[in-house]
Protein backbone atom coordinates (compact mmCIF):
# COMPACT_ATOMS: atom_id res chain seq x y z
CA UNK A 1 0.00 0.00 0.00
CA UNK A 2 2.99 2.44 0.81
CA UNK A 3 4.56 1.57 -1.81
CA UNK A 4 1.51 2.39 -4.40
CA UNK A 5 1.24 5.52 -2.48
CA UNK A 6 4.82 6.69 -3.22
CA UNK A 7 4.49 5.66 -6.81
CA UNK A 8 1.35 7.82 -7.19
CA UNK A 9 3.41 10.97 -5.10
CA UNK A 10 6.09 10.25 -7.38
CA UNK A 11 4.57 10.43 -10.65
CA UNK A 12 2.45 13.72 -9.69
CA UNK A 13 5.34 15.61 -8.74
CA UNK A 14 7.03 14.42 -12.15
CA UNK A 15 3.73 15.76 -13.36
CA UNK A 16 3.91 18.93 -11.44
CA UNK A 17 7.39 19.75 -12.40
CA UNK A 18 6.79 18.90 -16.31
CA UNK A 19 4.06 21.30 -16.78
CA UNK A 20 5.93 23.88 -14.44
CA UNK A 21 9.10 23.21 -17.35
CA UNK A 22 6.57 23.69 -20.43
CA UNK A 23 5.24 26.91 -18.72
CA UNK A 24 8.74 28.42 -17.95
CA UNK A 25 9.79 27.22 -22.14
CA UNK A 26 6.98 28.91 -23.41
CA UNK A 27 8.01 31.89 -21.48
CA UNK A 28 11.29 32.08 -22.38
CA UNK A 29 10.45 31.86 -26.06
CA UNK A 30 7.76 34.96 -25.23
CA UNK A 31 10.26 37.07 -24.26
CA UNK A 32 12.99 35.64 -26.46
CA UNK A 33 10.45 36.36 -29.43
CA UNK A 34 9.50 40.26 -27.46
CA UNK A 35 13.43 40.83 -27.24
CA UNK A 36 14.14 40.20 -30.83
CA UNK A 37 11.38 42.64 -31.76
CA UNK A 38 12.84 45.31 -29.91
CA UNK A 39 15.86 44.75 -32.35
CA UNK A 40 14.25 45.28 -35.53
CA UNK A 41 13.29 41.06 -36.07
CA UNK A 42 10.27 39.55 -36.76
CA UNK A 43 10.04 35.43 -35.55
CA UNK A 44 8.28 32.71 -36.43
CA UNK A 45 8.13 29.53 -33.59
CA UNK A 46 8.31 26.11 -35.27
CA UNK A 47 7.62 22.82 -32.51
CA UNK A 48 7.20 18.91 -32.81
CA UNK A 49 2.94 18.65 -32.96
CA UNK A 50 3.72 15.71 -31.05
CA UNK A 51 6.39 16.95 -28.15
CA UNK A 52 5.50 20.57 -28.80
CA UNK A 53 9.74 20.79 -28.52
CA UNK A 54 11.44 23.27 -31.32
CA UNK A 55 12.04 21.99 -34.40
CA UNK A 56 15.89 23.22 -34.85
CA UNK A 57 17.78 23.28 -38.40
CA UNK A 58 14.28 24.29 -40.01
CA UNK A 59 14.00 26.44 -43.12
CA UNK A 60 11.48 28.87 -42.87
CA UNK A 61 11.05 30.16 -46.60
CA UNK A 62 8.91 33.78 -47.14
CA UNK A 63 7.52 33.95 -50.44
CA UNK A 64 9.21 37.02 -52.06
CA UNK A 65 11.12 38.09 -48.68
CA UNK A 66 13.89 34.54 -48.31
CA UNK A 67 14.75 32.16 -46.32
CA UNK A 68 16.12 31.71 -42.56
CA UNK A 69 16.67 28.83 -40.17
CA UNK A 70 15.39 28.06 -36.98
CA UNK A 71 17.54 28.32 -33.70
CA UNK A 72 18.11 25.95 -30.88
CA UNK A 73 14.52 27.33 -30.08
CA UNK A 74 12.97 26.69 -32.97
CA UNK A 75 12.62 30.23 -33.85
CA UNK A 76 13.35 32.13 -36.98
CA UNK A 77 14.07 35.80 -37.51
CA UNK A 78 13.98 37.76 -40.28
CA UNK A 79 13.38 41.74 -40.72
CA UNK A 80 11.01 43.60 -40.04
CA UNK A 81 8.32 43.35 -42.43
CA UNK A 82 5.08 45.97 -43.90
CA UNK A 83 1.84 45.30 -42.60
CA UNK A 84 0.73 42.50 -44.76
CA UNK A 85 -0.14 38.53 -45.25
CA UNK A 86 2.40 36.69 -46.34
CA UNK A 87 3.38 33.03 -47.29
CA UNK A 88 5.80 31.01 -46.08
CA UNK A 89 7.24 27.00 -46.06
CA UNK A 90 8.52 24.93 -43.36
CA UNK A 91 11.33 22.84 -44.88
CA UNK A 92 12.78 20.19 -42.55
CA UNK A 93 14.29 16.61 -43.74
CA UNK A 94 12.93 15.00 -41.18
CA UNK A 95 9.25 16.76 -41.02
CA UNK A 96 6.17 16.90 -43.43
CA UNK A 97 6.99 20.18 -45.15
CA UNK A 98 4.22 22.68 -44.92
CA UNK A 99 2.66 25.92 -46.35
CA UNK A 100 1.57 28.60 -44.10
CA UNK A 101 0.53 32.66 -43.57
CA UNK A 102 1.02 34.58 -41.03
CA UNK A 103 0.51 38.42 -40.65
CA UNK A 104 1.99 41.40 -39.57
CA UNK A 105 -0.07 44.19 -38.00
CA UNK A 106 1.19 46.98 -36.38
CA UNK A 107 4.53 45.91 -37.42
CA UNK A 108 4.22 42.76 -35.19
CA UNK A 109 3.25 39.04 -35.37
CA UNK A 110 0.79 38.26 -33.00
CA UNK A 111 -0.13 34.72 -33.99
CA UNK A 112 3.74 32.90 -34.54
CA UNK A 113 3.40 29.50 -33.42
CA UNK A 114 3.54 26.45 -35.70
CA UNK A 115 3.81 23.23 -35.40
CA UNK A 116 4.33 20.29 -38.00
CA UNK A 117 4.83 16.71 -37.39
CA UNK A 118 7.64 14.30 -38.09
CA UNK A 119 7.92 12.19 -41.45
CA UNK A 120 6.40 8.14 -40.39
CA UNK A 121 6.54 4.97 -42.30
CA UNK A 122 2.93 4.12 -41.49
CA UNK A 123 -0.63 5.55 -42.74
CA UNK A 124 -1.66 8.00 -39.97
CA UNK A 125 -3.84 11.48 -40.16
CA UNK A 126 -2.23 14.28 -37.64
CA UNK A 127 -4.78 17.01 -36.88
CA UNK A 128 -3.12 19.79 -35.19
CA UNK A 129 -4.18 22.24 -33.17
CA UNK A 130 -2.33 25.69 -32.18
CA UNK A 131 -3.30 29.12 -30.75
CA UNK A 132 -2.14 32.06 -29.53
CA UNK A 133 -1.61 33.16 -25.82
CA UNK A 134 -4.80 33.10 -24.53
CA UNK A 135 -6.69 31.42 -23.61
CA UNK A 136 -4.66 28.99 -21.86
CA UNK A 137 -6.50 25.52 -22.24
CA UNK A 138 -8.22 25.18 -25.40
CA UNK A 139 -9.08 21.50 -26.06
CA UNK A 140 -9.33 19.36 -29.16
CA UNK A 141 -12.14 16.52 -29.38
CA UNK A 142 -12.58 13.98 -31.92
CA UNK A 143 -16.01 11.86 -31.62
CA UNK A 144 -16.69 8.71 -33.19
CA UNK A 145 -20.49 8.19 -33.79
CA UNK A 146 -21.98 5.67 -31.47
CA UNK A 147 -18.32 4.71 -30.79
CA UNK A 148 -15.60 7.01 -29.25
CA UNK A 149 -14.48 10.63 -27.89
CA UNK A 150 -10.75 11.49 -27.56
CA UNK A 151 -10.11 14.53 -25.21
CA UNK A 152 -8.22 15.23 -21.85
CA UNK A 153 -10.37 13.51 -20.37
CA UNK A 154 -9.78 9.83 -22.36
CA UNK A 155 -6.59 10.63 -24.68
CA UNK A 156 -5.73 7.41 -25.07
CA UNK A 157 -5.98 4.41 -27.79
CA UNK A 158 -9.71 4.31 -28.48
CA UNK A 159 -11.32 0.72 -28.03
CA UNK A 160 -10.21 -0.45 -32.12
CA UNK A 161 -6.38 0.94 -31.11
CA UNK A 162 -6.32 3.25 -34.13
CA UNK A 163 -6.81 7.20 -32.54
CA UNK A 164 -5.02 8.84 -29.63
CA UNK A 165 -4.40 12.55 -28.31
CA UNK A 166 -0.45 13.12 -28.20
CA UNK A 167 -0.51 15.74 -25.65
CA UNK A 168 -2.94 17.60 -23.50
CA UNK A 169 -1.89 21.46 -23.51
CA UNK A 170 -2.75 23.95 -20.82
CA UNK A 171 -0.68 26.47 -21.14
CA UNK A 172 -1.25 28.25 -24.02
CA UNK A 173 -0.07 28.13 -27.32
CA UNK A 174 -0.52 24.22 -27.98
CA UNK A 175 0.10 21.88 -29.57
CA UNK A 176 -2.57 18.97 -29.19
CA UNK A 177 -2.65 16.76 -31.70
CA UNK A 178 -4.74 13.96 -32.86
CA UNK A 179 -3.68 10.97 -34.59
CA UNK A 180 -5.77 8.72 -36.46
CA UNK A 181 -3.77 5.12 -38.09
CA UNK A 182 -6.65 4.05 -39.18
CA UNK A 183 -10.17 5.50 -40.58
CA UNK A 184 -13.50 4.09 -40.93
CA UNK A 185 -15.03 5.49 -43.93
CA UNK A 186 -18.35 4.52 -42.93
CA UNK A 187 -18.24 6.18 -39.65
CA UNK A 188 -19.20 9.98 -39.23
CA UNK A 189 -16.09 11.67 -37.14
CA UNK A 190 -16.93 15.29 -35.74
CA UNK A 191 -13.94 17.58 -34.85
CA UNK A 192 -13.98 20.35 -32.43
CA UNK A 193 -12.17 22.66 -29.93
CA UNK A 194 -13.02 23.69 -26.48
CA UNK A 195 -12.52 26.77 -24.72
CA UNK A 196 -11.67 25.08 -20.99
CA UNK A 197 -10.39 28.41 -19.89
CA UNK A 198 -13.73 30.32 -20.51
CA UNK A 199 -15.97 27.15 -20.04
CA UNK A 200 -18.90 28.96 -17.82
CA UNK A 201 -18.90 32.29 -20.12
CA UNK A 202 -21.08 31.05 -23.85
CA UNK A 203 -20.56 35.10 -24.41
CA UNK A 204 -16.95 35.01 -24.43
CA UNK A 205 -14.85 36.60 -27.23
CA UNK A 206 -11.63 34.61 -25.91
CA UNK A 207 -12.18 31.36 -28.37
CA UNK A 208 -12.60 33.40 -31.70
CA UNK A 209 -9.81 36.14 -30.37
CA UNK A 210 -7.70 32.79 -30.14
CA UNK A 211 -6.20 32.91 -33.27
CA UNK A 212 -6.66 29.30 -33.47
CA UNK A 213 -5.45 26.94 -36.80
CA UNK A 214 -6.09 23.51 -37.07
CA UNK A 215 -4.30 21.75 -39.80
CA UNK A 216 -5.07 18.67 -41.29
CA UNK A 217 -1.86 16.32 -42.38
CA UNK A 218 -1.81 12.92 -44.03
CA UNK A 219 0.33 10.24 -45.14
CA UNK A 220 2.94 12.59 -44.87
CA UNK A 221 1.32 15.35 -46.79
CA UNK A 222 0.06 18.47 -45.63
CA UNK A 223 -3.76 19.08 -46.62
CA UNK A 224 -5.37 22.32 -45.46
CA UNK A 225 -5.54 24.50 -42.64
CA UNK A 226 -8.34 26.01 -40.62
CA UNK A 227 -8.35 29.08 -39.11
CA UNK A 228 -11.12 30.26 -36.67
CA UNK A 229 -13.10 33.22 -37.25
CA UNK A 230 -12.46 36.41 -35.23
CA UNK A 231 -14.87 38.29 -33.58
CA UNK A 232 -17.67 35.83 -32.34
CA UNK A 233 -18.95 34.93 -28.91
CA UNK A 234 -19.20 31.09 -28.14
CA UNK A 235 -16.54 28.80 -26.58
CA UNK A 236 -16.87 25.75 -28.85
CA UNK A 237 -15.47 25.79 -31.89
CA UNK A 238 -16.73 23.07 -34.66
CA UNK A 239 -14.34 22.98 -37.37
CA UNK A 240 -14.95 20.05 -39.41
CA UNK A 241 -16.51 16.49 -39.92
CA UNK A 242 -15.39 13.60 -41.72
CA UNK A 243 -18.02 11.81 -43.92
CA UNK A 244 -16.98 8.96 -46.06
CA UNK A 245 -13.31 9.65 -45.68
CA UNK A 246 -13.58 13.38 -46.57
CA UNK A 247 -13.08 15.88 -44.70
CA UNK A 248 -16.39 18.02 -44.61
CA UNK A 249 -15.91 22.15 -43.29
CA UNK A 250 -18.45 23.38 -40.48
CA UNK A 251 -16.34 26.21 -39.06
CA UNK A 252 -19.24 27.59 -36.71
CA UNK A 253 -18.39 28.90 -32.99
CA UNK A 254 -21.06 28.21 -30.70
Amino acid sequence: MKKSFLILLVMSVFSILHAENDSVYKARIQQKIAELEFDGLLSLWITDCDTGKPVQEATVDISNVGAFKTDNNGIASFPALADGIYDFAIIHDEYVPTTEKFEVFGESIFFYKYSVPKKVDYKCIKIILDWGKTPKDLDAHLIKENSYHISFRDKRKSDDKTVWLDKDDMDSFGPETITITELDTNSTYKYFVFNWTNRNDSNSLSLSKSGAKVRIYADNKFLQTFKISSQKQGIKWDVFNIEQGKFIPVNEIE
